[in-house]
């Protein structure tokens, strides 16, 4: 950003030393107009002809002041400039010493007094100093600089070319949806936050100004799993970066360990607040250790940790209003999902997940009945008998050690999380601030953490204002039990027998807590909401992400299971490398229902997340993901969500997940869709008939050249094998005769027929033969054949062998492959039947009657609310 400090450097000095005190100046002006406080504020007429000075007819005259070197980034910021020049030089003025400050007043009240016993000139001379070392004082503080660009970003076509210009034209496409969701002339923020705590946002749950906090608080939480290219730790500030505190579970300070911001980014945050006018007050992290890093043993490289350990961070954000006689604050606590480093993130959250929500992961996925339910118990016990690990010597074995102390791991992740909100709220010293907003949010799993210390925060002070927002986070009403978060009920057991729980006794405390979830996300519901929370859902088709019948993560395991099982069955025999190998068929199964969790979970619901079916096969990553689209999904989501537009029990919302609300097409509707139908089945029809037809081909020429291949090979008969054509010779040779040797004689046979030599070339044994042949034949044995006179060895057998076999896989493989091309028309009339938006009846348990639909008009794109 140092085009923005050349520009304001530049322009300032500039305007100043331009001003030549014209006739506009010389009128007299009330002075009760200018005002002597810290935020000075200039007399109309000088802030008229201030707007002159830098008008686009004059502006380029001050840019010719401007080093050739600077002019560019300058010229491209001038229109901005002319837009908010005033504003820009009281915010300066607002950063000076009240000493300087006078003489500012002083300057202004001689021109508008027109004193002749005063000097202009000289206070003018005195004014540019001043100016200059104010700025010079305050040029490297990025804050001061966001200050200086939100001043002329108070309204919407400011602020928007400001962002076209900061964004660059690649994402320009951003800013008109970033404009909508910021909606800065929407409930100012403490507006929407008392009236969020105090009614549960009846009517109006987070307007823009709340929203952008929410999404600038977030992002800043999301920034320490980005690597160098978000925020880091270090000892100190480095160049670009400015150092904030890192302060652990009971907020002391760390010493030696700096939070280190990019300064475009405190920049970018300083004019945001400006333009809510809000001012930063406060900005430092979190840093709560939840698993120590392991040390390896024996010989490996010293201070390579085995396991990364465990960290939540925390986002503390605080503001306060400006311009306003009576000062208002709020501190944002922005939890992280994921705990540790980046290269053991996704194992440590497994252990946090699990510790948290095992019981109702292993009841969705079917307890005690599944087996990886089945796996995930047993696992862990036989691991952990020492005596049979020994006994078969796998008691040095890593992974029998990582699978032994899962359990371990869980309980001391969820312990240590407890204990560290316990801490945190405690220093928190809530009463001593009861005036001060708190607002916690999270996303996923960091948002269910961003509510367990919400509720703590309420309990340690019932009229402190306190407000959790969070986004898809998994409900805690029993992991806040397991966390020992709630306070003991003191009261006697008769008592407490026939009496609510605390919880539900303390409703009342948890109004200004909200759940946003999309319609088809499967985590919110691992728990149960805290009493007197609100959960809002997104209403939206279930078609559009393949969500219809994806009701739970149970469902995303049957659907894993099913393809195993149908795939094996159908396609297991298809030889690799081949189309509809079983790889394919299970990836082509299970991709919709993993694209639909994952999609929901990330409120990506225009499929942002790329193609599932590459990321199983390995051929793409997160790398495919579409940031630009997903971001205007989430602000087009959420711009819209001001007014609650209906509100249901919190039952009625889980069991919207995985089917749409619809209605039923009208007459002219049913029709277009049938028509559709079968346009789509036709076409694919035709697909199919395609492909038959080039399979066909392609083997029959196969198959042709290795029977001409096959043809060209001496022939051969006599034997027993596929390629001779007379399985015997029992017109040469006979297995029974008389005394003398003589073959009987049978009708069709001829005289001169023999004894079969039984010489290991002819043969007449085998009583599998004897069978089929209904009596005993002579014929040539393995690897012979009848050469006229007796049967001979066969040098070709081999090469019969061999193309006898290439024949039959061929012949294997059409079938399979004509399968196959079945099997993909198929999937494909269900891909398209599974985009047509469909109302699901029950009829039975396990019956489902399906029928054409539409979205329901009053409910689809719509934020529906509890209770």
């Amino acid at each position: 950003m140092l085009h923005l400090r050349t520009l304001i450097l530049a322009m300032l000095l500039a305007d100043v030393a331009s001003m030549r005190m014209p006739n506009a100046l010389q009128q007299r002006a009330d002075p009760a107009a200018v005002a002597a406080s810290l935020g000075f504020e200039l007399p109309p007429e000088l802030k008229e002809q201030l707007s002159t000075l830098l008008s686009e007819e004059n502006l380029p005259k001050l840019l010719e002041e401007v080093p050739e070197e600077k002019r560019e980034v300058i010229e491209k910021f001038a229109p901005l400039v002319t837009k908010g020049a005033v504003p820009i030089i009281e915010t300066v003025m607002g950063e000076m010493t009240p000493d300087q400050q006078e003489k500012i007043k002083e300057v202004v009240e001689a021109v508008i007094s027109n004193d002749p016993s005063t000097d202009p000139s000289r206070l003018v001379e005195e004014l540019i100093e001043d100016v200059g070392a104010a700025i010079q004082e305050n040029l490297d503080d990025p804050e001061f600089i966001g200050k200086l660009v939100g001043t002329i970003a108070q309204d919407g076509d400011s602020l928007g070319e400001t962002l076209r210009l900061l964004l660059g034209p690649d994402q320009a496409g951003l800013v008109g949806p970033l404009i909508d969701f910021m909606s800065l002339g929407g409930t100012p923020v403490f507006e929407n936050l008392d009236s969020i705590r105090k009614t549960g946002g009846d009517g109006n749950l987070m307007d823009g100004p709340l929203r952008t906090l929410f999404l600038l608080s977030n992002m800043l939480a999301y920034s320490t799993s980005l690597g160098e290219d978000g925020t880091t730790f270090g000892p100190e500030a480095v160049e670009g970066k400015k150092a904030y505190a890192v302060v652990d579970a009971n907020l002391k300070e760390k010493p030696g360990l700096k939070w280190l911001v990019p300064e475009q980014w405190v920049e970018g945050m300083t004019l945001i607040c400006a333009a809510l006018k809000l001012k930063l007050t406060r900005l430092e992290m979190q840093e709560d250790i939840l698993l120590e890093p392991e040390e390896p043993e024996g010989d490996e490289e010293p201070g390579v940790a085995e396991e990364p350990g465990a960290v939540l961070y925390t986002v503390r954000l605080s503001l306060e209003t400006t311009g306003e006689s009576s000062k208002r604050s709020v501190m944002i606590h922005s939890v992280r999902t994921g705990v540790g480093a980046k290269q053991g993130a996704g194992v440590n959250d497994l252990y946090l997940l699990m510790g948290l929500y095992e019981t109702r992961i292993r009841e969705s996925v079917g307890r005690y009945s599944s087996l990886a339910d089945f796996v995930f118990v047993l696992g862990q016990k036989i691991a952990r008998w020492d005596w049979l690990m020994k006994k078969i010597g796998e008691d040095s074995n890593p992974l029998v050690e990582k699978v032994a102390g899962w359990d371990e791991k869980r309980k001391s992740l969820r312990v240590r999380l407890g204990a560290g909100i316990k801490n945190t709220i405690s220093a928190e010293e809530l009463s001593d601030e009861k005036d001060c907003v708190h607002v916690y949010t999270g996303i996923s799993l960091g948002g269910s953490i961003a509510r367990a210390k919400a509720m703590a925060a309420k309990f340690e002070c019932e009229e402190c204002p306190v407000v959790a927002l969070t986004i898809n986070a998994p409900n805690i009403y029993k992991v806040v039990h397991k966390m020992e978060l709630v306070p003991e009920d003191g009261r006697p057991w008769f008592e407490r027998w026939f009496s609510e729980p605390v919880l539900k006794q303390k409703a009342d405390l948890f109004a200004g807590f909200v759940n946003f979830v999309a319609q088809h996300d499967l985590f919110w519901k691992l728990d149960d909401p805290l009493p007197g929370s609100k959960t809002c859902m997104y209403m939206h088709t279930a078609e559009l992400a393949g969500c219809r019948g994806v009701t739970d993560l149970g469902s995303v395991y049957r659907a894993v299971w099913s393809a195993l099982w149908k795939c094996k069955r159908e396609y297991g025999a298809v030889p690799e490398g081949e189309d509809g190998t079983l790889a394919s068929c299970v990836m082509d199964r299970v991709a919709p229902a993993i694209q639909c969790a994952l999609q929901e979970h990330a409120f990506a619901l225009s499929g942002q997340i790329g193609d599932m079916r590459e990321m199983l096969a390995g051929e793409s990553g997160l790398e495919s993901f579409n940031t630009a689209a997903f971001f205007t999904d989430i602000v087009n989501t959420f711009s819209d969500f001001t007014q609650v537009q209906r509100k249901e029990g919190i039952d009625w919302l889980k069991k919207q997940t995985g089917y749409t609300a619809t209605v039923p097409l009208a007459g002219v509707e049913a029709q277009e869709r049938e028509a559709e139908r079968k346009a789509a089945m036709d076409e694919i029809q035709i697909w199919l008939s395609q492909e038959r037809n080039l399979l066909k081909d392609k083997f029959n020429k196969l198959e042709d050249d290795l029977e001409k291949e096959l043809k060209n090979l001496p022939s051969c008969t006599g034997c027993q094998a596929e390629w001779c054509k007379e399985k015997d010779i029992r017109q040469h040779r006979c297995c029974a005769a008389d005394d003398s040797g003589a073959c009987y004689m049978k009708a069709n046979y001829t005289e001169t027929r023999t004894l079969c030599h039984e010489d290991g070339k002819e043969t007449c044994a085998g009583f599998g033969r004897w069978v089929r042949n209904r009596g005993r034949r002579c014929m040539c044995a393995k690897g012979h054949c009848w050469d006229g006179s007796g049967c001979a060895v066969d040098y070709h057998v081999d090469k019969r062998k061999a193309l006898t076999q290439q024949l039959k896989d061929l012949k294997h493989d059409e079938k399979l492959q004509l399968k196959n091309r079945d099997y993909l028309a198929n999937e494909k009339r269900a891909a398209y039947e599974a985009k047509l938006v469909k109302k699901v009846k029950r009829n039975f348990h396990f019956r489902k009657i399906v029928t054409d639909a539409k979205p329901d008009p009053a409910v689809n794109a719509k934020w529906i609310c509890t209770r």
